[in-house]
Formats: C-alpha cells, structure tokens, sequence
C-alpha cells in the first residue's frame, strides 16, 4: 500500500504542476525542480497523509461508537442485538446471549 499510494501521489502531484503551467500558457516543465519537490515529494507526502488520515478516522469512529455503545447498553440492549444481528459480539465481547 505504501509504494502504490506514494506513486500515485507522486504522479498526481506532478500532474497539478503541469496543470498549473498549461493555465499560464508556460512550457509544462518550465521549472522542473518544481515538479521534484512540490509535484512528486509534495504529492507523495500528500497521499500518505490522505491514508494515515482515513485511518486515525476509522479508529477514532470506532472508538467512539463503542463508548456510546458501553453507556447505552443497559437502557438500549435489546435493540442492539436486533440491529447489529450477528456483529454484536463484536462489540460486546463479553456478553452472553
């Protein structure tokens, strides 16, 4: 996953320097450092950034649905297990049918 995101990062972050000299009517390699650091590094950090985001998103969710899950269980048991179905082990671990 790392390789192929940081390439397409790479790829997409060049792309947006080319973009930005065809709107100036430059050469699309007018500067070609900048397609090196700001196009294929910028573009690479960018997208790996992107990905570790999606990821503290996802735990954070999860996280947060299980506390309001742990606080609401006693009122709001019932419920649960006919919404979650199969998946309610899953977060509550320790409850028995």
């Amino acid at each position: 996953m790392g390789l192929v995101t940081g390439v397409v990062g790479a790829t997409y972050g060049t792309a947006v320097m080319m973009y930005a000299n065809m709107l100036r009517k430059a050469p699309l390699f007018r500067r070609p450092w900048e397609h090196v650091l700001f196009g294929v590094v910028g573009g690479w950090w960018a997208a790996h950034k992107l990905v570790e985001g999606e990821e503290w998103a996802e735990q954070t969710l999860e996280r947060a649905m299980r506390q309001k899950f742990l606080a609401n269980k006693e009122v709001l048991d019932e419920q649960y297990r006919q919404v979650l179905g199969d998946r309610y082990h899953k977060f509550f671990p320790g409850s028995s049918e």
